[in-house]
């Protein structure tokens, strides 16, 4: 059986403007209601043109850069993009597993061959995270705690039994829930198969620092002092991850110029 990622997001970072990534649609952003979405966005308005001012590489630029990054890891496997594509690719009577990603996720090179020998509806597997790279997720339930960004996966024909979860594949823990509920056999892997890219650029990393930011007003020192953690390189126990780990080092020290490399 084969494997498909599924990008949740399809964006043309060099391509977007302020203007442009304001009027997204308000659906997908974060926060559980539109008004938390259009708070949220002013919010992020601020911050990206704080980054702007205080780096070298502007914020859309350096998003682009996490992508194409994120994208040479995904070559051997079949791609898909966006929640359209997800309705065509359902369509198809070929079984394979899905694996919704974020499009600066990495994904190790033995993903397709583990999945090709699993029979079970959901997988869940270990996932590591930057800058908290060594992700153990220990737990003796076949469900980890949370389906995140990329440490889970479905078999398509499930979805295409049940239409409810291609929304739900948006909505990385509701998919958990609805797997729970509905008492679906579940394999837990013990290996590391994916990494959650938590770069500087992250909205997690850039919703904390704004928070913490709000009344001291040093955002911008908070963000240089982040990024210059995040250019440290990280020694890892997988192989398969340090070339990503170096290389995401080098992009968080391109914010600095080249005075900083």
């Amino acid at each position: 059986m084969k494997t498909i990622l599924f990008v949740r997001h399809n964006i043309d970072w060099r391509a977007m403007t302020m203007k442009k990534f304001m009027r997204q649609s308000f659906r997908y952003a974060p926060g559980n209601s539109t008004g938390n979405a259009l708070r949220w966005f002013r919010k992020h308005r601020y911050i990206i043109s704080t980054w702007n001012r205080t780096f070298k590489v502007s914020y859309f630029d350096f998003r682009a850069k996490l992508k194409d990054l994120a994208e040479t890891t995904f070559a051997d496997v079949t791609v898909i993009r966006g929640i359209e594509e997800l309705r065509k690719e359902c369509l198809s009577e070929e079984d394979a597993y899905l694996v919704p990603i974020d499009d600066d996720d990495w994904i190790s090179p033995k993903l397709e061959s583990v999945l090709s020998k699993q029979q079970t509806t959901v997988v869940a597997w270990r996932m590591g995270r930057l800058p908290e790279s060594k992700s153990t997720q220990k737990q003796t339930s076949a469900y980890p705690a949370r389906f995140v960004s990329c440490n889970y996966a479905f078999r398509k024909s499930f979805v295409q039994q049940h239409p409810k979860m291609q929304r739900l594949l948006y909505y990385h823990d509701s998919c958990r829930r609805y797997a729970k509920s509905l008492k679906l056999d579940c394999t837990r892997l013990g290996l590391m198969l994916t990494y959650s890219n938590k770069s500087l650029a992250s909205l997690t990393n850039l919703y904390t620092l704004w928070h913490e930011s709000r009344k001291s007003g040093k955002l911008a020192a908070n963000m240089k002092l982040t990024a210059m953690t995040l250019a440290t390189t990280e020694q890892d126990r997988n192989i398969w991850n340090q070339e990503y780990i170096n290389k995401n080092a080098e992009l968080h020290a391109q914010l600095f110029g080249p005075i900083y490399l």
